[in-house]
Formats: structure tokens, C-alpha cells, sequence
């Protein structure tokens, strides 16, 4: 910090601070509205496939699992339609976030499986196997698969991001739900809003001072 500059202090979300440079211009740090956070899952109790080669929406067998929520502020989810995926309302139009999606994926045929996460238009990760889903004997194991990617939503109406799979020739592709009785969730889903607005200064100098999101000195 330059001499004659004001300390700095903690700010909640949505607070602002004047600093003043040591030639008197000042300069205003900004965390934005308060940022949102939330996490939560499919419970067990159906299967998502695709027999598709290339990406599609799965065809849901079964009974979609309503969203259960674990924990959340100022993000609201829901469930959309039979499709793995979920809904919620960006708080503005230049909002961004980061999204995570957490299952099993398998291939009936030991072949590739692929999965991507988008909102139909922008693809915001995906990933896959040539090999996947290694039998023995009868049993066909799962691999786990975690698609994470930044989404800028550029909308204050309801976006609706989901996975996707596609499969190579032949064979069937499976979000699977878990065997293993103790565990309830199919998809582990997250969505925490990330920071954009971190600096705004009220004079067009720079001088004096520069105050970084979540970093005093």
C-alpha cells in the first residue's frame, strides 16, 4: 500500500470500502451482491441410458428422483423434467458459476462412454473412456466420472444444465444408481457463484492503492 493510504479492512459479501491514495484519489473495493451457493443430489431409484453415439439426453428408466437438497444460500434447484439435470434462476445477467456433476458411469459392453454437462447450447465440460466398464464374469463395474466447469449463463431467466452421454457403437451407456445400500445418491450435483466485480476505482489514476477480493495488507 502506498504512504498515506488508507488500511484496509475485512468486507462481507455486498460491502463495500473506500480507500484514499497518498494523492487523495480514492478508490472503492467491491464484492458484489452477496454470492450463492448450493449442493445437493439425486437419491437412488432410477437409471439414466443412451444407446446413442453421439451426445443426447438420456432416456430415464423408472421414477426421476426428486433433488434433495444439503445445503444452500440464496440458490434455489429443482428437478427439470426426466432428465438428469438441474434448474435454477442466475441472480443477473452477468453472473458466473461453477458446476459440478459426480456419478457412476457404465458401459454394458466394455466399450467407450462419454458424458457431457451443458444447457443444450453451451457445453461447459465432458468427458469419456475408449475403455470403460470392465466385466467379470457377469458383473459390470462402474467408474466413477465428475464433470466441473465454469457456466456464464448470460440470463436472468431459468437455465436448466444437464448431462449428457453418448456411447460407441453397439452398446448401451448407464448413469447407474448406487449398489451399495448405505449409499443414497446417484448424482452428486454443486453450483457456488463465483466473484466477478472485484475492483472499481473512482478516479480513472491508479494510484495509491489496489484492493483484492478476500486479500488485506
Amino acid at each position: 500500500m502506498g504512504a498515506g493510504t488508507s488500511p484496509v479492512t475485512a468486507l462481507a459479501p455486498g460491502a463495500a470500502n473506500t480507500v484514499v491514495g497518498s494523492n487523495g484519489t480514492s478508490f472503492v473495493s467491491l464484492t458484489g451482491s452477496a454470492l450463492g451457493y448450493w449442493s445437493g443430489y439425486h437419491p437412488n431409484g432410477n437409471t439414466w441410458s443412451t444407446t446413442s453415439t453421439s451426445f443426447a439426453d438420456p432416456t430415464s428408466s423408472g421414477t426421476t428422483p426428486a433433488i434433495t437438497n444439503r445445503a444452500n444460500s440464496g440458490i434455489t434447484v429443482t428437478q427439470s423434467g426426466t432428465t438428469p439435470s438441474i434448474t435454477f434462476t442466475p441472480s443477473s445477467a452477468s453472473a458466473v458459476y461453477q458446476i459440478e456433476a459426480k456419478f457412476s458411469i457404465i458401459n454394458n459392453s466394455q466399450f467407450g462412454a462419454f458424458a457431457q454437462l451443458t444447457d443444450g447450447t453451451n457445453i461447459i465440460d465432458s468427458s469419456g473412456s475408449a475403455y470403460i466398464g470392465e466385466t467379470v464374469s457377469t458383473q459390470v463395474y462402474a467408474v466413477p466420472c465428475t464433470l466441473s466447469g465454469i457456466y456464464s449463463p448470460g440470463t436472468t431467466s431459468p437455465v436448466t444444465v444437464k448431462i449428457q452421454l453418448a456411447t460407441s457403437t453397439s452398446s448401451t451407456t448407464f448413469i447407474e444408481a448406487s449398489f451399495n445400500g448405505s449409499i443414497n445418491t446417484c448424482i452428486e450435483w454443486t453450483v457456488v457463484q463465483i466473484p466477478t466485480n472485484i475492483i472499481s476505482s473512482v478516479s480513472s489514476s491508479l494510484i495509491g492503492a489496489m484492493v483484492t477480493y478476500g486479500v488485506f495488507s
